[in-house]
């Protein structure tokens, strides 16, 4: 081949490879780069691009801040481009993001964001001002992660040498009163209940200025029933018994506390308060041996349908028997559950109990439950329509049961979508995750056939005690 050809085809081969090259680094245009950074079901690449492109011809439109909001907060999205609209947000209204990231940083499911977070706030400098946001963010309880490992102590350790992290935390309770920010206090309160013992947060509680409502609760629960709320769902009961109407009922439960040694007061809850009320003075006497011995004798004597709790998702470590729990129930507990057998043993409650689980059974929308309760002395069951009907397996409570259990004895569902039902005899895992939230006592009502239900008690710690039979 002659060089004139040789040349004209390696110019022409040039200019071919550079057109090629020109072509594939050109960046991909999208008609609508807003929804193309929203479509989860494209690559991360592509959804990158249109975010660029979005940056560079609509950087002021309200359309993509919503949008670079969503990315933050939505969950199921790529953290490169999490990451990448957190520090969009903050070049567009740093003090907006803080705000909002305040009230919905509880919303991030990954501690790789969290985390990333984290690093700006230090690289950005926020300093004290972030603690606030670091303690809401601590409250959460989060599965799988030990306490002394989660990264929120360790920022919290970082940012202040000088102080416990519990006491840190109590300076945000203490600010967040000053400042009237009732969901930081809350936060702040529910993580220090979480991390110190109950003498320590009796103490805080005398340290701190009872400059809201809340706090003027919680030390009014201490001195007088002593009793410290350890999360939101107690402050909220709180709340409810500190109403104005409920002042005679207050007054009462003062003077029954009162009578009471120190090692019966030395484990009140708030769920053991109705109990207490209803009890005889006789009743409240008795010794821890005292009930035990009656319960023991009243449980051996019923026939038990042993189905370890959690039967959705293994039952090895949640016996069922009196006799493996009872090392753990404190004597405030085993009044509860002495009363509840008086219940039990009511005509009245257990006919309309066998009545609602029968319509129960016939209801495949929703589980039905309600309270047990005694009042002028006499034991009576109440039902409550669920919030919503979503699962034959699963009851929603409604704001009015949850108004009514805080002056009830127990809680009640039925297990009832057959009358052949022993399968299912014990609450559930989502049952016991309901007690330790909402601190309540609950009973859990299951068919063995049409005229016997099995009766189970649970509550906070995963305690459950198997109570034996009812008969229609």
């Amino acid at each position: 081949m002659n060089t004139p050809l040789r040349h004209s085809l390696l110019l022409t081969a040039l200019l071919l490879l550079t057109s090629l090259t020109g072509c594939a680094s050109t960046p991909r245009q999208f008609a609508d780069p807003i929804a193309m950074m929203l479509l989860k079901s494209e690559s991360d690449s592509v959804r990158m691009d249109a975010a660029k492109q979005a940056e560079k011809s609509m950087a002021e439109d309200p359309s993509r801040i919503a949008a670079l909001e969503t990315l933050v907060w939505e969950y199921g999205h790529p953290q490169k481009l999490r990451h990448y609209a957190i520090d969009q947000l903050i070049a567009h209204d740093e003090a907006s993001f803080r705000q909002q990231m305040h009230r919905r940083i509880v919303q991030i499911l990954s501690y790789e964001t969290i985390e990333y977070l984290f690093k700006v706030a230090n690289e950005r400098g926020w300093g004290d001002s972030f603690t606030p946001t670091i303690v809401r963010q601590y409250a959460r309880h989060m599965h799988g992660i030990k306490e002394e490992d989660r990264p929120e102590r360790q920022v919290l350790l970082e940012m202040h040498p000088d102080q416990s992290v519990e006491e840190t935390v109590f300076n945000v309770f203490v600010q967040a009163g000053k400042e009237d920010k009732i969901i930081s206090q809350a936060d702040a309160w529910d993580l220090l209940a979480r991390i110190s013992t109950k003498q320590q947060l009796i103490d805080y509680l005398d340290r701190a200025p009872a400059d809201t409502a809340m706090v003027a609760d919680l030390k009014a629960a201490a001195a007088d029933l002593h009793i410290v709320a350890f999360n939101k769902e107690g402050n909220l009961w709180l709340s409810y018994l500190r109403k104005p109407e409920m002042r005679p009922y207050w007054h009462k439960l003062k003077e029954i506390v009162a009578t009471l040694n120190d090692d019966q007061k030395s484990d009140l809850k708030l769920r053991h308060l109705a109990p207490l009320l209803a009890a005889t003075p006789q009743q409240r006497q008795q010794s821890r041996i005292d009930l035990i011995s009656d319960i023991n004798a009243f449980v051996n004597s019923q026939k038990h349908h042993l189905k370890g709790a959690t039967y959705d998702g293994g039952s090895a470590d949640h016996p069922q028997e009196f006799s493996q729990s009872v090392d753990k129930l404190t004597w405030p507990d085993l009044l509860v559950i002495s009363q509840l057998i008086n219940a039990m043993q009511s005509h009245a409650v257990t006919s309309d109990l066998f009545a609602w689980a029968d319509a129960d059974k016939t209801d495949t929308s929703t589980e039905y439950g309600g309270t047990i309760r005694k009042d002028d002395g006499v034991f009576n069951a109440k039902l409550f329509k669920p919030r919503i009907r979503r699962h034959d397996r699963r009851f929603y409570p409604t704001p009015k049961m949850y108004d009514d259990l805080y002056t009830a004895l127990s809680h009640y569902h039925f297990h009832a979508q057959q009358h052949h039902n022993s399968d299912y005899a014990g609450p559930g895992r989502g049952d016991l995750k309901f007690a330790k939230l909402n601190q309540f006592s609950c009973l859990v009502f299951t068919f063995i056939n049409q005229n016997n239900m099995n009766v189970d008690y649970y509550q906070e710690g995963d305690i459950v005690v198997d109570l034996g039979t009812i008969v229609r």
